[in-house]
Formats: C-alpha cells, structure tokens, sequence
C-alpha cells in the first residue's frame, strides 16, 4: 500500500516526498539536552562538556554542519522546523536549540 498526498499532512511533505509522522512521547528537558548535546559533540568531533550557553560557532559550526543538525534533529524528535525557525538565533547555543525543541515536541 503506498501512501498519496492526499492522506498525508501537507506540512511533512519535503521535496515531494511524504515522511511519516513520528509518534511522539513527552521528553523531559533534561533528556533533550542530552541528546543534543551528544549530537552536536559529534558533529562537531568536539567533547560534548562545553557550556550549554556557548556559541556553537565558537566550536566550529558552520553551514554545513547546520543543515547536518537540523536534519538529525528533525528526525530524531519527529518535528519539522518551519522556515521562520531557521534562524541563527534558535541554533546559536545548546541552550537555544533546546528552547526550541522544547517548544515543538510540546505541540
């Protein structure tokens, strides 16, 4: 059985392809930070025990390495980020992402 646009929502439609919608379970901030941290750690090939207030442009994020943790993250948590939340500012620090990701996986 294949699925069609019409059954899937419009909003997990990427370059035309239809992504499943992850079922999500309530995280606690805490295991957020965890799983961001260990990510970008290794994208970075930095230790993960820098402050969560760091910028990550100190640490060697680049463009590249951005769309890199954008797409973990959007596959890791099951959410897609809207264009508006594509920004410096929501990617600068750990703890900015986490406020971010915080927010989607609430919805």
């Amino acid at each position: 059985m294949s699925l069609t646009v019409t059954e899937v929502d419009p909003r997990l439609i990427r370059n035309g392809c239809p992504f499943r919608e992850a079922v999500r379970t309530p995280l606690e901030r805490s295991e957020i930070t965890e799983k961001v941290r260990k990510n970008v750690g290794a994208l970075l090939n930095s230790p993960t025990d820098f402050p969560e207030t760091d910028l990550l442009s100190a640490h060697g994020l680049d463009s590249l390495t951005s769309v890199q943790l954008t797409l973990y993250l959007e596959d890791e948590f099951g959410i897609l980020f809207e264009d508006d939340e594509l920004s410096i500012e929501n990617f600068a620090t750990l703890e900015s992402i986490v406020g971010l990701l915080d927010k989607k996986v609430q919805e």
